[in-house]
């Protein structure tokens, strides 16, 4: 039997053992799998099971930890206002995180990191969802959705959410296979994305401003979806060639999903957040969604990231969508432009709030001669250094040679 196997089966096993003994026992389901990878690690489960430690030793409950990450919690005689001081903790552990919620815990009351059941009334539910995780472990793209909702206890209620699909983000093992992204792929892809819950898929990068003589400081935290995090997940064993044709639908739908999220902006660590977005999805009611979902966030925080490309493909449209979000307060930056783009672009276009350049990896070591590198320099300095970010830093070299050129700011995983 595999250690899959061994877990879900402890659980149902237990299940069944309750089946007629509900009486006063709740249950709570917390989404570990849902958290960025750098907190999946032993220390933050470590501390994430402490947190909930009073709940087994004063109140009888039961843990059951998931091969996903997830934790099943079953309690015996803990009410859920000892649930919920156990859970806030737990949030505290966590609060890094961008799926975490930054409202106090209600108690009773789901969020986008945790359901509830009062097995009294919700233990056939219980028992679907785990049914449910169970089949999505081993097949994420035939899996059933699992249900979300919430339950009430002592008078509190709840409004339960849609019913959606989630997936742990893992990298695959085993040799890939190459395919095109086709028509045929792109459909069944939609198909899964449209129904799947994607905050387990948003990655983190901070964008790090480098001062002489102040070390490192995070400037903005970058919220966004890979192509490689979804299709790695979802394909396995395939992976896709991109496809400039349907790369634009396919962000469009990712930039949808991640705006109808529960994604947290909040934070304490830098001065602003930026998210992913594009055209469509600024001019689109999932941005309306997310406006009002942000309440008393400050929108000049906020920094809306639009990939050059989509820009260019949509520029009436992106000049409507500029319009929106300064009326509402937002600011906004350009990405996935590189330094010969930079060197042919005019200052109306490098109007963002922020423009994100990337050094081309590809062109040769000669490229960057002593004639081109003070014209770039000049030109950073002419516009103002501080609305510059280096991109795509993959290793200390990129960001010595962007300091070289003036650059202080930088994003990429060679940086924090």
């Amino acid at each position: 039997m595999s250690s899959t196997d061994e877990s879900f089966s402890k659980l149902r096993d237990f299940l069944r053992q309750l089946e007629r003994h509900t009486e006063g026992r709740k249950a709570l389901h917390i989404k570990m799998s849902r958290l960025e990878r750098h907190l999946k690690d032993g220390h933050f489960k470590r501390a994430a099971g402490a947190a909930l430690r009073p709940l087994v030793e004063k109140h009888g409950s039961t843990m059951f930890p998931l091969p996903s990450s997830d934790i099943i919690l079953i309690t015996k005689t803990a009410d859920i206002y000892d649930m919920a001081t156990a859970l806030a903790n737990v949030y505290k552990e966590l609060k890094s995180s961008a799926v975490i919620p930054t409202n106090p815990v209600e108690p009773g009351v789901a969020d986008n990191f945790t359901t509830w059941y009062d097995l009294e009334k919700d233990y056939q539910r219980l028992v679907d969802d785990v049914d449910a995780l169970e089949a999505t472990g081993v097949a994420v793209t035939q899996a059933a959705p699992v249900s979300v909702g919430t339950s009430s206890n002592n008078n509190t209620s709840s409004t339960p959410k849609s019913r959606v699909q989630y997936v742990d983000v893992k990298m695959p093992t085993t040799e890939a296979k190459r395919r095109d992204l086709d028509p045929e792929m792109l459909l069944a892809l939609t198909n899964v994305l449209k129904s799947a819950d994607v905050t387990s898929f948003i990655q983190q990068q901070a964008i790090m401003a480098v001062i002489e003589g102040h070390g490192s400081v995070p400037v903005m935290f970058h919220k966004f979806i890979s192509n490689d995090a979804i299709f790695d997940h979802l394909l396995k064993e395939t992976k896709l060639k991109a496809n400039p044709w349907f790369d634009g639908y396919l962000a469009d739908l990712i930039a949808d999903r991640i705006l109808r999220s529960d994604i947290n902006m909040k934070n304490t660590q830098s001065l602003a957040s930026s998210i992913k977005v594009t055209v469509n999805a600024v001019m689109s009611d999932a941005f309306d969604g997310f406006n009002h979902g942000l309440a008393d966030v400050a929108r000049s925080k906020v920094i809306l990231d639009f990939s050059l490309g989509d820009l260019f493909a949509n520029s009436s449209l992106f000049l409507s969508a500029q319009d929106k979000i300064k009326e509402l307060g937002f600011k906004y930056s350009i990405s996935n432009m590189d330094l010969i783009s930079f060197g042919w672009a005019n200052k109306e276009l490098l109007a963002a709030d922020f423009v994100k350049i990337r050094y081309p990896n590809d062109v040769s070591n000669y490229w960057l001669d002593s004639k081109r590198a003070l014209f770039l320099k000049t030109r950073l300095k002419d516009m103002g250094i501080a609305k510059f970010i280096l991109e795509d830093c993959r290793d200390k070299e990129t960001i010595a040679r962007g300091q070289s050129l003036g650059f202080t700011m930088f994003q990429g995983s060679a940086v924090g």
